[in-house]
């Protein structure tokens, strides 16, 4: 069906014969990309090596369908090292950037910093709400949102920077001088 939509030929795409093939190289195998051994939870999936080209058995190599799908139709090579590095990230609890838009968006209701520290000189868990901040014609009003903060990760000495600077007279900062 994606073969046949994408217009790639499909007369050598993997058939039943294939069966037993495919089913010796899941059991022994693990992901092209990951290296994760196949199991219930991380079946094994066709990603295509030449993505013009049909699911021929000479085309294809076993991916875990997370792999699979953040490959996409990106270089396997590139993509290989991001997974390999995101997987180094992981074991040596090192920080990461965000580029699952998934984690991003359950991770932003719970992101705060910048002025809400300033607005916020303490943060009490379970209290304190999360601040909004919107330009109303030359202001800039706070609103609380119906967020309530439940743990405070750590400080940010930077958002005190305006009141540390404030003795010091700048032309775009009004309140200093």
């Amino acid at each position: 069906m994606q073969d046949t939509k994408a217009g790639r030929d499909i007369k050598n795409n993997v058939k039943e014969d294939d069966f037993e093939y495919f089913r010796d190289i899941v059991y022994k195998g693990q992901c092209w990309f990951c290296e994760v051994r196949f199991t219930n939870k991380n079946p094994p999936t066709l990603d295509r090596i030449d993505n013009s080209q049909g699911h021929s058995k000479n085309n294809v190599q076993l991916a875990c369908s997370w792999c699979n799908v953040k490959r996409g139709n990106r270089d396997p090579f590139i993509t290989k090292g991001l997974i390999q590095l995101k997987r180094y990230y992981l074991a040596k609890g090192l920080p990461m950037p965000l580029t699952d838009e998934d984690t991003y968006h359950k991770l932003r209701p719970n992101i705060t910093g910048g002025l809400a520290n300033a607005f916020h000189r303490y943060n009490v868990k379970d209290e304190t709400h999360i601040n909004k901040l919107k330009l109303e014609g030359q202001y800039v009003v706070s609103y609380d949102l119906d967020y309530i903060m439940t743990h405070v990760c750590g400080y940010d000495f930077n958002s005190l920077y305006p009141s540390v600077m404030s003795g010091i007279p700048h032309d775009f900062i009004k309140y200093t001088g």
